[in-house]
């Protein structure tokens, strides 16, 4: 066997491509954000970014550019609608959080438990948002049906979701300390971490994985 047949079959040539499909999978999402504004962007960018992700992790010969796109085309209609609504609580929570902050001088208890909840419940809800994202993509339901079962799964895997905060917490610290990270790792990087801590449920609940796995084939037929 030649050096390069044995490179080509080699565990660091897996990771090596694995790497290089996640940073081009960021720049897709990137991109989806962008034209979409953020608003619009953000849920398609999570929802195709997870699934797509999830693939090159499970079976490393997946094409990213044309998986991701076929998910963006085929899902956007039933991502957009539901994400807004989390975006929307993201909001609310984003601003009962800095009305507390600034009610911290002088000191109050009040404010500071006030800020203590606003900062769980929206670290809470990012990762309600991930699920929703996901659901959504399997299930035609309505979206209250969505929103209730992402913070079902959220709190009823709630030791992985307080992992998750802690470990995001971590890297969102890393990406700040060093900007050029969040430009090729940032949000692949997130799914990442979410697809490493969070996915167990859908591996663990037989039905939730059947699900999953039929929707994947559906999109990509």
């Amino acid at each position: 066997m030649s050096f390069f047949e044995r490179y080509v079959n080699s565990k660091f040539y897996m990771y090596t491509d694995i790497f290089f499909k996640i940073l081009l999978l960021n720049f897709y999402m990137i991109l989806t954000i962008i034209i979409g504004f953020f608003i619009f962007g953000l849920p398609l960018a999570i929802s195709s970014g997870a699934i797509t992700l999830s693939m090159v992790l499970k079976k490393t010969s997946t094409e990213v550019t044309n998986t991701y796109f076929t998910l963006l085309k085929k899902t956007y209609i039933k991502v957009i609608i539901k994400g807004l609504i989390y975006q929307l609580i993201l909001m609310v929570l984003g601003f009962n959080a800095v009305f507390f902050y600034t009610g911290l001088e002088p000191f109050s208890y009040y404010y500071f438990i006030g800020f203590l909840i606003s900062i769980w419940l929206l670290a809470f809800t990012m990762i309600a948002f991930y699920h929703g994202m996901i659901l959504s993509l399997i299930y035609r339901v309505h979206w209250f049906s969505i929103l209730k079962h992402s913070y079902i799964l959220t709190f009823g895997f709630g030791l992985r979701s307080m992992f998750m905060m802690m470990i995001g917490l971590v890297y969102v610290l890393i990406v700040i300390w060093i900007p050029i990270i969040s430009l090729l790792l940032g949000l692949s990087g997130t799914l990442l971490l979410a697809t490493w801590i969070l996915d167990k449920p859908y591996q663990t609940i037989d039905n939730l994985k059947t699900d999953l796995l039929e929707c994947i084939e559906t999109y990509l037929q």
